[in-house]
């Protein structure tokens, strides 16, 4: 019995590389055949397929595929799986695509990525199982969610700024006269953030683990209603995520949850594939593949010039770039060539980037430490809650600092929710499954 699981094992790993292979190709295949066209105005180079680069990225997915799990087991895995496909992956393939890359840029630049995820995922094989007493009830959760949500987005709509719509095209506008209606550092601007990236998501994984209506339909108009007050796409696929997680957990099959982002993500190439065999144009890869796959790789590399390669640009390893508005803007302003851009990745390069080597590593701590927590409480009770905000903290880090997605995204306090909150008797039904 032994033997054939370790075949099984290593068949679904190989299975994995194979996938992400593909994967990768299907990236750099969409990318060439319309982004890079449509995106030259900004700076996007053509990729293409020499020797060097599939070779980098052959390695690349390949170490990718190890960190990645095949079955969502705690709730660390979710940053392995997120970022192996949305940050690693992507950046691998299309590495090229703001100017050549030599190997040994290229092999510092990866291990910039990836280091973090390999120290988390050490970390969270060893922490024992730590027991919290369960100590709020669910009604009392639903309705404080309940009415951070339907207040915030009240007042979010009321104050909508003048380009306020539905329309994909002015999205970008939207957020920048977002950010005017709702200032940073402002209440409003703190509720709207916990809204879309922590409390929204928060209903809809409730609402399909409990089999609800009303929690998913309250999530989806909060994300719809961001989306026409603030042009914000992202919280909607967070949205859907989070309920096919709990859906998932419900049905005892959240284990499988690789599988069903691997089935979105193949569909939605797919589908632009069929597109611009048509009309030489592609909707679903402009206004979503793009977002998701060459947008991240693009600023990565223009973050990584600024680092690196630019002797100008006043980057300390030991201090990083102190800047009025924050790095992000900086390096949409100087380096993307547009002023108001606000030039989000990942966690742990915002942190190298605005405060060096030290911010980098304190980073590294700090999501060491909270998915060590987060895989402690969850080995102690196997915790729906816990594997939820997993995935939350996950997906957040792909595009925020570390703290932002902690406090002013509400993670923190999806955390102290999760970590209090009562069983319901789906929850222990849907365990047992697992």
């Amino acid at each position: 019995m032994n033997g054939r699981f370790a075949r099984e094992k290593v068949f679904a790993r190989a299975l994995l590389v194979a996938n992400l292979l593909l994967f990768a190709v299907a990236i750099l295949l969409m990318y060439d055949s319309q982004l890079a066209e449509s995106n030259a105005y900004a700076g996007y180079l053509p990729v293409g397929f020499e020797p060097d680069h599939l070779a980098l990225l052959v390695v690349s997915v390949v170490a990718a595929a190890m960190l990645m799990p095949v079955r969502i087991e705690r709730p660390s895995d979710f940053l392995s799986l997120f970022f192996g496909l949305f940050v690693i992956v992507p950046f691998a393939a299309l590495h090229s695509i703001h100017r050549p890359v030599r190997v040994g840029e290229y092999l510092l630049f990866f291990t910039v990525l990836v280091l973090p995820v390999v120290v988390v995922l050490l970390a969270s094989r060893a922490v024992p199982a730590l027991r919290l007493p369960a100590l709020l009830p669910p009604l009392a959760v639903e309705a404080a969610i309940a009415l951070v949500c339907v207040g915030g987005v009240a007042y979010a709509v009321v104050h909508a700024p003048s380009s306020a719509g539905i329309d994909l095209g002015s999205s970008y506008e939207r957020r920048i006269e977002g950010r005017a209606a709702f200032p940073a550092g402002e209440l409003a601007a703190y509720v709207n953030a916990a809204i879309t990236n922590g409390l929204a998501p928060l209903a809809a994984f409730a609402g399909g683990l409990w089999r609800q209506r009303l929690m998913p339909a309250l999530a989806l108009a909060s994300g719809l209603a961001f989306f026409y007050v603030l042009g914000l796409k992202a919280p909607l696929f967070y949205v859907v995520l989070a309920w096919v997680i709990g859906v998932a957990t419900r049905k005892g099959r959240v284990g499988l949850f690789p599988v069903v982002v691997f089935a979105l993500l193949w569909g939605a190439l797919l589908a632009s594939y069929v597109e611009y065999s048509y009309d030489r144009y592609s909707v679903v890869a402009d206004y979503f593949l793009r977002r998701v796959f060459a947008v991240p790789p693009f600023v990565l590399a223009n973050f990584f010039d600024f680092l690196f390669q630019d002797p100008f640009s006043g980057w300390s390893a030991v201090a990083g770039r102190e800047t009025p508005l924050g790095i992000t803007f900086f390096v949409g302003e100087w380096y993307l060539g547009t002023k108001g851009t606000n030039a989000n990745t990942n966690a742990f390069v915002y942190a190298l980037a605005s405060g060096g080597v030290p911010s980098y590593l304190f980073t590294t701590f700090v999501v060491v430490v909270v998915f060590s927590y987060l895989d402690a409480v969850f080995r102690s009770r196997n915790s729906p809650g816990m594997l939820f905000a997993g995935f939350l903290y996950a997906i957040l880090l792909v595009e925020q600092a570390a703290t932002t997605a902690l406090l002013s995204s509400g993670v923190a306090a999806v955390i102290v929710l999760a970590s209090l909150l009562r069983r319901r008797r789906v929850e222990a039904r849907a365990l047992a499954a697992e």
